[in-house]
């Protein structure tokens, strides 16, 4: 297995690492990010190597890459990093945290982070480059398109369609056959019963301040 450099120095990114330090066989070698964001020559303790020149430094035919970006814009900076990648030459690796419950014959895509605790019913699908944080239900014949990104503690219920560049925020819950359009936004909290259409944003309800006070509660 080849070490690996990571794509990212935020976060999202030290979170990556730190994980795959503790949890994976692979070996984080570098970091590499656009040169007008990096945070200097190193990030946790490794060389951070400009984009532009990554290649040179840490060859594709000795290294693989993981783009560890978040959300933004929708997911189509992630998106963006992993098809520059890939056009450099890297195979782009995958971290499955040892928590999570899959069925026989899973096959995730590339470019795919899923934190701990998270299960994957039977026939269940991930394309690629999706990230599923952690404590999530993907079940079964549910499909997940790529360039996803699923929050915590997530339902993805049974025969759903989530299509490409999609955010589902945290606790959300997706009711069975329901599809979601291509860059699509789901609060969280959000409950959705119904077909999604592209580049729908849909929020759960705002909470409701109560007139008691917590003091004046008799049951907590």
């Amino acid at each position: 297995m080849k070490p690996i450099v990571l794509f990212g120095t935020g976060p999202y990114a030290s979170m990556v690492h730190h994980y795959l330090s503790r949890q994976s066989a692979s070996r984080v070698a570098a970091f590499t990010v656009d040169a007008q964001y990096s945070p200097g020559e190193s990030f946790c303790g490794l060389k951070v190597a400009p984009f532009a020149e990554v290649e040179r430094l840490f060859p594709p035919a000795e290294y693989d890459m993981l783009v560890a970006v978040g959300y933004s814009q929708v997911n189509r900076i992630r998106a963006e990093k992993c098809r520059e990648a890939k056009s450099k030459g890297y195979r782009l690796a995958s971290f499955l945290h040892p928590t999570n419950v899959f069925w026989d014959g899973f096959q995730p895509g590339e470019n795919c982070i899923f934190f701990e605790n998270n299960v994957f019913q039977p026939f269940s699908k991930i394309g690629n480059n999706v990230c599923v944080w952690a404590g999530s239900d993907i079940c079964h014949h549910a499909e997940v398109g790529d360039n996803v990104y699923i929050a915590p503690g997530v339902v993805v219920s049974g025969g759903v369609r989530i299509g490409d560049n999609s955010f589902i925020g945290s606790n959300a819950t997706i009711r069975d056959q329901v599809k979601i359009g291509k860059n699509c936004v789901i609060g969280a909290g959000a409950v959705i019963l119904h077909d999604v259409g592209d580049n729908e944003v849909h929020a759960a309800p705002e909470p409701r301040q109560l007139s008691v006070k917590s003091n004046e509660l008799k049951n907590i």
